[in-house]
């Protein structure tokens, strides 16, 4: 009788200590929800922290749900970063939950993050309105995010605060040289209309003198009516659009019935940056404008 307690005594504490266990936070774990956010923690990080991404690559955030092992996921991470603005709907409960462990984009940018005047929406009702979430798409707002995030990746570890700093710098480098890469070649295009599959580059566009004619799904996961498609080619010939953009991420279906129509190549633009040959976030950036550019150059 004495054995068999101490028997279940001891599996009692093994199952409780695994429990404490399995529920402790992994101070080395930042978790972004989207791969342009681990890009650029990775770039700051430097090895120090370890950096990883909730949402698989092929998934929107728009629509994406957690599963339960995501939720764990969640709840052991050191750091949180998220976007912010309503991007990851079904993820605000727990942001709000895990508050102190979480940092946004939207929070560090502040009125920043406002609302921009190219976001336009054309079809059957708006997304985000004029207030456009896809923040990571402006190199130069998330230059500032990245300073935010130093910041908060030296409070977490101070004693990496010089090599998150020093790689914050370098940082800075590569988005200078970014900015003025397509700076001066958006300047060489006459005709920079595009149609884009949805509404994922509007502060891109305005930060670059693109001119956005419309999407193909103004809210995200509700494929456009005939009615729709019928307006879009309308817009597409009275622009001259010389091409049209799909995302990996998204079924290229209407795309690829428009591009017949008009006798129009497709491209694909990716916002999450589903390449493997993508390994940092002026590479993702990089990789959007030579995409862009090569209808622009039709």
């Amino acid at each position: 009788m004495q054995k068999v307690f101490t028997l279940g005594l001891l599996t009692g504490l093994v199952l409780l200590s695994c429990g404490r266990a399995d529920g402790e936070i992994d101070t080395k774990l930042v978790l972004a929800t989207i791969r342009p956010y681990a890009l650029i923690a990775s770039e700051i990080a430097g090895g120090r922290l370890r950096v990883e991404t909730l949402l698989p690559v092929s998934a929107s955030p728009h629509t994406w749900s957690p599963r339960p092992s995501d939720v764990k996921r969640i709840s052991r991470a050191g750091i949180i970063i998220a976007n912010g603005m309503g991007l990851e709907e079904k993820l605000g409960s727990l942001f709000r939950e895990h508050a102190a462990r979480t940092i946004t984009a939207e929070a560090v940018l502040g009125a920043e993050a406002g609302p921009i005047a190219e976001h336009v929406h054309d079809g059957e009702g708006e997304a985000h309105g004029t207030s456009d979430p896809h923040l990571w798409t402006d190199p130069v707002l998330m230059l500032r995010f990245a300073a935010g995030l130093a910041v908060r990746f030296e409070q977490h570890d101070p004693a990496g605060g010089s090599l998150f700093r020093k790689n914050l710098a370098a940082f800075s480098n590569s988005i200078a040289a970014l900015d003025a890469y397509i700076r001066a070649e958006a300047g060489t295009y006459s005709n920079k209309a595009v149609v884009t599959f949805h509404d994922a580059f509007p502060r891109f566009f305005s930060r670059y003198g693109i001119h956005r004619v419309a999407a193909f799904m103004p809210t995200p996961g509700r494929e456009p009516s005939a009615a729709a498609l019928a307006g879009l080619g309308k817009k597409i010939r009275a622009a001259h659009v010389r091409a049209l953009y799909r995302e990996p991420q998204m079924d290229p279906k209407s795309v690829q019935v428009l591009a017949k129509e008009y006798d129009l190549p497709v491209y694909v633009v990716d916002p999450i940056g589903s390449d493997p040959g993508i390994t940092n976030y002026t590479g993702l950036l990089r990789y959007n404008w030579r995409m862009l550019a090569q209808g622009f150059s039709r």
